[in-house]
């Protein structure tokens, strides 16, 4: 005899396995670890699974040394709600706001470091605190903390649904007292200002004092500048205008409204010949180095 718990244990295991299917599709999250890919569409360039305009751009890489290099990656989503703390309403700045929330009372998604998209689910409610996620990942919630790990070695930690670390396996066919590498996103007043390693500064982030905007990142003894402007309609909230990069050139972002007020973007490219090079870990101001 089929019982209603039966059922609806069938029907929670088919809606997670649909779950996750559906946010995977088109993503690296079968993989077992974080690869700092540029996450990609499915189905056309600048298009996210919804229909709505998405663009990833990997606008510079933080190099670790001994061959650990991250990926800064900008990321523009019409749909997007919520306002990046560095770049404004409709983008995201990814490592920095990697998050994992709970979606449904059952379901979790993780966003990783590289912008990819995980899904966990509670596959026993009697031990609601242990999730299993997509790629053989698992995670504890531990009140407001939850940690993510995989067989192969990799480790997130997110505080109040925000990354704030990085655990990675040694490289492949590394000797084997060589032990893996740790990243500590540190946070002050709820905004992170930089990324640790072993105690190190690697990368530091300033934020202006009038505005709390973010304006600049220093790393590797480079600079990448940051400015926002007004966005047009509903509440004019600040949108990305501009990045100087560290080799000198500017892109530029102008966020519009088509005749149906849906968002439009522009994306330019001003090249300057002028590296913008800063000593390891130290950021100018924002005026510095313009073309």
């Amino acid at each position: 005899m089929i019982t209603r718990d039966f059922l609806m244990k069938t029907l929670t295991r088919w809606g997670c396995c649909v779950f996750g299917l559906m946010t995977l599709w088109g993503s690296s999250a079968w993989g077992c670890g974080n690869n700092f890919v540029v996450p990609t569409s499915p189905h056309f360039d600048g298009v996210s699974e919804q229909g709505f305009v998405s663009l990833y751009e990997k606008i510079a890489e933080i190099d670790f040394g001994d061959d650990l290099k991250v990926p800064l990656i900008v990321n523009f989503d019409s749909s997007r709600g919520r306002s990046s703390p560095f770049l404004g309403a409709n983008w995201l700045f990814l490592p920095f706001e990697a998050t994992m929330i709970q979606v449904t009372e059952n379901t979790y998604e993780m966003v990783q470091p590289d912008g990819w998209r995980r899904s966990f689910w509670i596959e026993d409610k009697k031990n609601p605190n242990l999730l299993r996620g997509q790629g053989g990942w698992l995670a504890s919630v531990q009140g407001s903390t939850i940690t993510a790990w995989a067989d192969c070695g990799w480790k997130l930690t997110y505080q109040n649904a925000e990354i704030t670390s990085i655990q990675m396996p040694p490289p492949k066919n590394a000797d084997a007292t060589r032990m893996g590498r740790r990243l500590d996103f540190v946070y002050t007043g709820g905004k992170v200002t930089g990324i640790r390693e072993g105690g190190t500064e690697k990368l530091a982030v300033e934020y202006d004092r009038m505005t709390g905007e973010a304006k600049a990142l220093g790393f590797n003894g480079k600079r990448i500048g940051i400015e926002l402007d007004q966005k047009p309609g509903g509440k004019m909230r600040p949108s990305l205008q501009k990045l100087t990069l560290a080799d000198g050139s500017v892109r530029t972002y102008k966020l519009g409204l088509n005749d149906n007020y849906q968002p439009t973007l522009k994306i330019g490219t001003t090249r300057n010949p002028q590296p913008l090079n800063r000593e390891p870990g130290t950021v100018e101001p924002a005026t510095a180095g313009k073309p």
